[in-house]
Parts: structure tokens; sequence; C-alpha cells
């Protein structure tokens, strides 16, 4: 009430300002209803008058507002500016929104090219290779086997630069309010560039449907046919050119399942994204039939496989046969490289084998691969053991990867198998007439050609002392059941052992097919050498074996490490012969560095010392008695200074001997005590 009061003395004020005469104004009535209880106020300088009840308000002249009256109205005009001004600003801030960076939005992907938060100008140096890139690569389409290249001059593709990055610019500035809200808003965009490429639609198109046209055949079963008279069960030609027949294998065609509409997606996708290398999914459906399988059963109908030349461990032969029509293996890779659609002609011949008797005799044991001579010392039993390990060793052939067995081969050599007894070192014991001694002889120099061959060593084993028969580290030391002398035949053709005793001579031999392209030789080095020391064994004046101060009870050897070592040198290259016959010269000179020597370490023996054992004569003291006199010391009484222990010699080990110093024929003075097998 209060409020419409003071709206209606505002407006009598403005009336009587203005000096209105006329205006005819309906002052706001109420209802008795609306009416307050107490009678309304009015200004002391406006009294109400009395008004008859008929009486229709009368348009009548205001009278000037009063002061207050007019601040009022200026502080209501005055509120009523700030909040319109206020409003103004408002909408102004939100139909602008924040200001303009001139920064593309962060994250913006144009061909997998990150161009966010750039300038215009930044964003085209980045997109500059990009562009290159779809004018000069191709696009390459694979479905299956089969590949095309997209080129750009076919396609016409190439990147507006200035296109794309006004396009990647606009996101968040063009559109309505909410398209640039969620454009503003959201994490990354990726703007797709293809209406900034300049396709050719129309040639790519075209290239997909290609692809479409090729991989729509309906499936069909694989064929094979023979023409021709074959000539087996009529004659054996070695002409392996001539056809007798011609086998036709036809491969059959598979079914296809090639959707060229997502092909095409798939390229566009491609272009879009920078990436210039589609793979087109396609699935297939292979005939019923395999054509291997058929290839099998025609191979066993119309084809003989040939047989190659074998030889015996006697080194008899046995010789090739020819075999007819085709080599198997040959056609399956064919095949397997065919595709499908495609028709193979396959001349039908006699077909020589990989391995003929003449091949056995003209490549195979050509070469010597090791040898080895030993001196036999002129032991007839010791002769006898040698002429039987010969015996068994003599044309034995290894095949390519066949391990040996020295003792598998010769056995146990016993007196029922006809070894005589040879005296011998058997480990550090000296053995008298042990039967079969003297075989190790035979074992090392068959080493010794093992390792002039270079083939792989399995197990060998050094005597206990230094050898006197062949050289330190080429020694193999066998026994029965312990020691064994193995290896295997690492090459690709077979070895023959050639085991011959001659003239006091022991030859081995190792016969093959040198296909190495260097030589060896063998090579040993002293590592470290083990001198021996001398022991005293006492013994009285008068012993059982006639011993006197000095005699040799056992003679010395020294012990050692030794490296062996295989020194490999390569071979000169052999010289092509040209077409008269004539070797050639190369073109370049051997580099020099080429044909050093290599050397390869085979492994280390140890040689273990012997002591030397001396006898020394005790004498007993004499007790002393009372010299008569005018008598003298007899001069045996003087204690000999033989039997004094010199510097090198141990006092422990004089006191206790080893046992090998049991006095025996062999370990007399003068007699020769050191011999080893």
């Amino acid at each position: 009430m209060q409020k419409l009061d003071d709206l209606n003395k505002s407006f009598d004020a403005f009336m009587a300002e203005e000096n209105v005469d006329t205006y005819a104004t309906q002052r706001v009535k109420l209802t008795d209803e609306q009416k307050p209880a107490t009678p309304r106020r009015r200004s002391p300088s406006t009294p109400a008058k009395p008004r008859p009840a008929a009486q229709q308000p009368a348009r009548r002249k205001k009278s000037a507002m009063t002061k207050k009256e007019r601040n009022t109205v200026i502080a209501l005009f005055s509120v009523a500016a700030v909040l319109l001004i206020g409003i103004i600003i408002a909408l102004c801030f939100i139909f602008s929104g924040p200001a303009d960076n001139e920064l593309i939005l962060n994250n913006v992907y144009v061909a997998g090219v990150n161009i966010g938060g750039m300038t215009q100008a930044q964003a085209k140096s980045a997109l500059s290779e990009v562009a290159k890139n779809y004018e000069q690569l191709d696009m390459v389409v694979k479905v299956l086997d089969t590949e095309e290249s997209l080129t750009p001059e076919n396609t016409g593709a190439k990147l507006d630069i200035d296109a794309v990055v006004k396009a990647a610019y606009d996101l968040g500035r063009t559109g309505s309010k909410s398209e640039q809200d969620k454009a503003q808003n959201a994490t990354s965009h990726n703007l797709s560039i293809l209406p900034y490429l300049n396709l050719n639609t129309e040639y790519i198109e075209d290239v997909v449907a290609s692809f479409g046209t090729k991989y729509s055949t309906l499936r069909s079963d694989p064929k094979i046919t023979v023409t021709g008279s074959s000539p087996l069960g009529q004659i054996v030609d070695t002409d392996t050119t001539k056809v007798y027949q011609t086998m036709t294998i036809f491969m059959g065609t598979a079914e296809y399942d090639l959707s060229t509409e997502a092909l095409y997606e798939q390229i566009k996708a491609a272009y879009d994204s920078g990436i210039f290398e589609v793979v087109g999914q396609c699935s297939v459906t292979p005939p019923n039939l395999s054509v291997l399988d058929e290839l099998e059963k025609a191979f066993k109908e119309h084809c003989k496989k040939p047989v190659d030349a074998d030889i015996d461990e006697n080194f008899n032969v046995t010789p090739e046969v020819y075999g007819y029509g085709f080599v198997l293996e040959a056609v399956k890779d064919q095949v397997s490289a065919a595709k499908y659609g495609q028709t193979l002609e396959i001349p039908m011949t006699f077909v020589r084998p990989d391995i003929t008797a003449e091949d056995l005799a003209g490549n195979l044991f050509k070469d010597i691969l090791g040898s080895y001579v030993l001196d036999v010392k002129s032991d007839n039993n010791l002769v006898s053991n040698l002429k039987l390990v010969c015996k068994a060793l003599n044309g034995l052939i290894l095949k390519s990867d066949e391990s040996f067995s020295f003792n598998e081969l010769i056995g146990e050599t016993t007196r029922q198998r006809g070894y005589k007894p040879f005296s011998q070192f058997v480990g550090k014991v000296y053995t008298e007439n042990y039967y079969g001694g003297g075989v190790s002889q035979a074992a090392s120099a068959l080493y010794t050609c093992v390792l002039q061959a270079d083939l792989d060593v399995l197990e060998r084993h050094n005597h206990a002392y230094v050898p006197t028969f062949i050289l330190p580290g080429m020694d193999a030391d066998v026994l029965y059941g312990s020691k064994d002398l193995r290896f295997k035949n690492s090459t690709e053709n077979p070895i023959r052992i050639i085991a011959e005793y001659k003239n006091g001579k022991l030859q081995i031999q190792l016969l093959g097919t040198d296909t190495k392209d260097y030589t060896v030789e063998l090579k040993y080095v002293t590592d470290k050498i083990y001198d021996p020391i001398t022991l005293l064994q006492t013994m009285p004046a008068v012993n059982a074996g006639g011993y006197k101060n000095g005699d040799i009870l056992q003679t010395p050897i020294s012990g050692c490490d030794v490296s062996v070592y295989k020194v490999c040198t390569p071979k000169p290259p052999v010289p092509e012969e040209g077409e008269d016959g004539v070797p050639t010269q190369p073109t370049e000179p051997q580099d020099p560095s080429e044909l050093e020597p290599v050397e390869v370490f085979v492994g280390q023996s140890h040689y273990d010392k012997r002591n030397v054992v001396m006898v020394s004569i005790y004498t007993p003291p004499v007790t002393p008695t009372e010299p008569s006199e005018g008598t003298e010391p007899s001069e045996g009484t003087e204690p000999s200074e033989s039997i004094e222990p010199s510097e090198s010699i141990e006092p422990s080990e004089s006191i206790e001997p080893t046992q090998s110093v049991e006095p025996t024929e062999s370990s007399k003075p003068n007699n020769k005590g050191n011999g080893r097998n």
C-alpha cells in the first residue's frame, strides 16, 4: 500500500511540474476490501478536500513536488540506471565469451600431428612435412598377395594447408554458442583433412573395384594330368634332359570374400590419418582337395625315386639307381609358391641320384685328412699287440656325424683274445707283463690324426707321465672300462681309417673329402715344469738285493703342464678356369691379413713328476773301546760321505720311500726302469 501511494504521489508531482491541464488521469482505486482501516495520510502541504460521492475524479493541476519527493524520485531512477547498466554488462560478458588469444585450441590433431596451442603460422610450418608426404608418397594397398600403389599423380592428393589450418583455428570460434562451448571443453580434436586433400575419388573407386573383381572367383578343385608315354620298365636313360612325359598341375581356385566398401573406407581413413599403407581384409575358402596331397598320389603312380650309391664297412660299393619323373621336393616348393588359378608344367625325365659309384670312387677318401707314423720298439709282444689293433682299425668307415669309441672297437685286451704281455705303466704303477700293453701307442697316433683332421673330440686322457713315443699333449691313454678315446666324424662325408704296421713303423691315416679352406698343424707349449727330487732309501750294508750305496732304485721323470694348439692357416684361393682353360687372375689382390694363421686352443695336459730313489747304506755305530797303546782307529770306522744326505734331499722323504721303490729286476742299477707305453 505504501508503494502504491508513493507512485501516485510521484505521478501527481510530474503532472504539476509539466503544467499539464488537459490530461485525464485515472487514479488507482482500491476496493473496500483493499482499503486500509486507517485513513491515508496526506502531506500537510496538500490537505484532503471533501468530494461528493457521485463526483468522478476530475483532471486537476498538481502542485509542484516537494524536495523530499524529488529526492526520492531521483534515488529511484539512479538505482534503476545502475541495475540496467549492470544487466547490460553481464549480457555483454555472457555473449562475448573469453578473450581471444588467437591460438588454436589445445590438442587439435591433423593427420596425426598435434597443432594445438599454436598460431596459424606455426601450424602451417608444422604441417609442411605432412603436405610433402601427400605429394610424394604412394598409398600402398594390399589384399592377400596382391599389391597396388596409388600414386599422387593419379589420386591428385595435395593438402591445402591454409584451408586446414583455418578450419583448425575456427574450432571454438564459429558456430552456435553451444557448438563453441562443446569445442572449447573437448579434451582433443581430430580434424578430418579429407575435405582439403583434393582426392580423385573416382580413381580410388576404380582401384577398389579391380580388387573386388580379382577376389570374386568361385571355388574349384585342383587337377593333375600326365601326358606322354612312360619309359619305366623299358629303358634307363642317364640323359636327364630328355623329356618323356609332362605333368600339368592346375592349382584350383579359392572362394574370396572381400568387402569393397570396407576397403574404400580403409583407404580414406588412411589418407585422413597420414598413413600410406592399407591391408584389406579378405577371407579365403580353399578348394576341397589339397594340391600337395594330389601331387603325392601322382608321384607314386607315375614316378620312381633315385637311389644313391652306397659303401659298406668293407669298402664295397653298391651302384646307384636312376629315378624317373621329377624331384618331388623341388616340385612341392613350386606348388607352395604358386597361386590359385595358376597352371604348372612339370617335365618328367630320368633323375640322377645325388651320389653315384663314380662319385664315391672319385671324391670320397681321396684326401688325407690326418696322418701319423710312429716308430715302434722292437719288442715281439708289443708288435703283436699293435698288429691286432691295426686289424680292427684298418678299413673302418665312419659316416657323417657317426661317433667312434676305441674301447668299443678294440674291446678288452685279454690273453684269450690273442694279446701278449708287455711291461708298461698302468697309471703311475709300472706293471710287468700287462696283457695288451702298447695299444695306447696306436690310440695316440689315431688321436693325433683326429686333431689334424679337425674332428670333434668327445673323450681323451693323457698318460700319468710324459710319454717318450710321441710328443707331449698328443698322446691318448686308454684302459678298458675307464679311459677311452672317442671322437665324431664332424664332416659332411664319410671317413676311412687306414692302420698298418710295416718295418718297425705304425702308420695311421684318415682318408676323406677335404672341404676345409685351411690347413692344420699341431704345436705344443710347455707351460710349467715340475723337477723331481732325490729320495734316499736306507739299507744295511748287507741286504737281500745286494744294493750298494748310491744305487738307483727309481729313475726320475720330470713333470710338466703342456698346452696343445691347432694352427689353422687359410688356403690361398684357387684361380677359376677361363673359357680357354687358363686360370684367371683375381680382380683384387689377396689381403695378406686374410692368410695369417690362427691358433685354436685344443687343451692342456698335466704330467706328474716321478722322484729319483737312491740307496743309502746305513752303517750301525760301533761301540768305542779303549784303544791299546800304539793302535790307530781303522779307516772303516770313519763315516762314509756317500751316506750323508745332500742339501737337496728332504729329510722326511729320505725316511719313507714311495710304494713304487720296491726292489725289482727292472729297478736295479744299469737296468732300464723307465719304460712307458
